[in-house]
């Protein structure tokens, strides 16, 4: 039997989404991240929201698909092995890269725990 996550998990997602859009605004000083990059402006703080606010939104833009706990946890093994291939390559080495992908970490650990709560509570 199908396991599925609910609205109430979803809105929980949609939060930390808006939380990490504004951590990730402050890091930029209100400047879009295609704007740094272009201008090479871009530091390790930016990087790191960018990796984490980019799992966020991919997570909810499958839940706003489909509520399948299983169809979640194989795009969040997707992003993994996605997150290590970067980390165990050269441009893993990079700091800006290496930022990117802690944040990226740190967001697949931040919906482990709400899937976690979610699931296990009551």
């Amino acid at each position: 039997m199908k396991e599925y996550l609910d609205n109430e998990f979803l809105n929980e997602m949609i939060k930390a989404l808006d939380i990490v859009q504004v951590d990730l605004m402050q890091a930029t000083g209100g400047k879009s991240v295609c704007f740094l990059h272009k201008y090479s402006k871009s530091d390790e703080k930016v990087k790191y929201f960018e990796g984490k606010e980019y799992i966020i939104r991919v997570v909810v833009n499958q839940l706003k698909k489909d509520l399948a706990l299983d169809n979640l946890q194989k795009i969040l093994e997707e992003y993994r092995g996605k997150l290590e291939t970067i980390r165990d390559s050269k441009l893993g080495v990079a700091p800006d890269w290496k930022a990117y992908v802690e944040g990226g970490f740190e967001g697949l650990e931040l919906t482990k725990g709400f899937i976690k709560r979610n699931m296990y509570s009551g």
